[in-house]
């Protein structure tokens, strides 16, 4: 009942701060750069420029659209307090909570999502009500299917094709336009050969997948929280040592054309890349394990292989390897591609949102 209580209480505040937020927007930014100014004084030069400058370019917009998100995640928490389903909830109630708590300018909000994340993640589920229905539909555990030697070998091939595209980059015309209509011939090319590769098992886990779509999509977003909070640590860790506001890798997709980065980053990055580091690689590694830890490293260095120094090109990978990280724990539970295909593109999706704001 306590819990209950507390969490309406929360909900219907930080609903009416999120509210305040948007009112008084363009005055929070104007006080909020000057204290960023001051915060971080001591942090790299590169680093304040690019903080700064995204709030004084795009700080109201950004402070609307995450004030919008707290109200509509605290919707959904007040809706689970009502009705008695928090602890039935526990792993979307432990997202919102982080999330309300990056996703706003307001301490008391903030304050808010940290004791909601300690005080759900205390909760234990006793009562039969407090577990998932187990009526329902549940995420299916599929078998990871024997790899013959053809299917390891078509799985290189894919890899050499992929990675074939670091060199003869360097060899194309400095002419932008000549430059993307190959990169997306090349782009299409890699999906078809993907499907064509992974044909069987992508048909057999988009079934899965869509037949299953509620309790598929409640274990994708029931982590997603966790996830983005490590993320966030990770991150400012990479900062700090590599001494730079963010990566080439990152650069490089704010500068490209808007009608080019959406279809590369919501549908291309997410298939291919989930097919490559995750499909083929655990075709031939078999150990989770180490699956888990060369699948995470691969995709980590091949964000930021492009830095200046070596040093520089393991800091700034160290939030890509632990997305990796998440990505391929996911595979590994669920093995289904589709899984990761989703998160990766709801991840994607969220970072063009942010970059199209700013």
């Amino acid at each position: 009942m306590k819990k209950r209580a507390y969490f309406i209480t929360q909900s219907i505040f930080n609903i009416l701060l999120s509210i305040y937020s948007i009112l008084v927007a363009n005055t929070t930014i104007k006080t909020m750069i000057d204290s960023l100014k001051e915060a971080y004084s001591g942090f790299p030069q590169e680093f304040q420029d690019r903080i700064i400058g995204i709030y004084e370019k795009a700080g109201v917009k950004i402070t609307i659209l995450f004030a919008v998100v707290v109200i509509i995640i605290n919707i959904f928490l007040l809706i689970f307090a009502l009705n008695k389903t928090l602890l039935k909830h526990k792993g979307l109630v432990i997202t919102f909570s982080i999330l309300t708590f990056f996703f706003t300018d307001r301490l008391f909000v903030q304050l808010f999502g940290i004791t909601s994340f300690i005080v759900i993640l205390c909760c234990k589920r006793k009562n039969p009500e407090d577990f998932p229905d187990r009526t329902k539909k549940e995420m299916p555990k599929l078998d990871l299917k024997k790899s013959s030697l053809k299917d390891v070998l078509l799985g290189i091939l894919l890899l050499v094709v992929y990675f074939s595209q670091f060199v003869w980059s360097k060899f194309l015309p400095d002419d932008l336009i000549i430059k993307l209509i190959i990169e997306v011939l090349f782009n299409i090319i890699m999906i078809l050969f993907c499907i064509i590769v992974f044909y069987s098992q992508l048909k057999d886990n988009f079934k899965s997948f869509k037949n299953n779509l509620k309790p598929y999509m409640e274990f994708i977003f029931s982590r997603l929280g966790i996830a983005y909070l490590f993320l966030f640590i990770f991150s400012i860790i990479s900062v700090l040592l590599a001494k730079k506001g963010t990566s080439i890798n990152q650069e490089t997709l704010e500068s490209l054309p808007k009608y080019y980065l959406i279809p590369t980053a919501i549908i291309y990055a997410p298939i291919v890349e989930e097919v490559l580091f995750r499909g083929v690689f655990r075709k031939i590694i078999k150990n989770k394990v180490i699956f888990i830890i060369i699948s995470s490293l691969v995709f980590g260095i091949l964000h930021t292989f492009r830095e200046s120094s070596l040093f520089n090109v393991i800091a700034m990978a160290i939030p890509y390897v632990w997305l990796g990280c998440y990505l391929s724990y996911i595979y590994v539970k669920t093995n289904n591609i589709f899984t990761n295909i989703t998160t990766h593109a709801i991840i994607n999706l969220i970072a063009v949102i942010f970059i199209l704001l700013i």
